[in-house]
């Protein structure tokens, strides 16, 4: 597997876009997801992306920020088939029984007390490099 890309919740995306232009980063995308609550903002970081998620309404991204702070929310990794990868690793918690559509993908979410405290995504994507 490969990493996709690094999500860090923030407060305020503006401040948070910000430093990584700052520290050079190709500046990708900005979005309103209306239906998951939350504002994104991608990076280029040479074959990885960070994205900045900012919460707009009361989510599990607000929540994460008022109990953890801000900080990184989750690592994805690029798959060919999340509902494979689920049955693969069927003897792990996932956050849902089924992998998730979001951002025209299907995606699923590894329960951080299985990942030592990290949130795992497993996204499938065109860019998946694997076999």
């Amino acid at each position: 597997m490969e990493i996709d890309h690094i999500a860090i919740a923030v407060s305020d995306i503006e401040k948070g876009m910000s430093l990584y232009r700052k520290l050079g980063l190709k500046f990708l995308e900005k979005a309103e997801v209306r239906e998951e609550g939350v504002i994104i903002a991608f990076f280029s970081a040479g074959n990885v992306k960070i994205e900045l998620i900012q919460p707009t309404e009361d989510n599990g991204v607000r929540r994460f920020i008022e109990n953890k702070g801000e900080g990184i929310h989750h690592i994805s990794f690029r798959v060919k088939d999340a509902g494979k990868e689920m049955e693969r690793l069927k003897e792990l918690k996932f956050t849902s029984p089924k992998p998730l559509r979001r951002h025209g993908r299907n995606v699923c979410f590894i329960h951080p007390s299985q990942a030592n405290g990290v949130l795992i995504e497993l996204e499938e994507t065109a860019l998946y490099q694997g076999t």
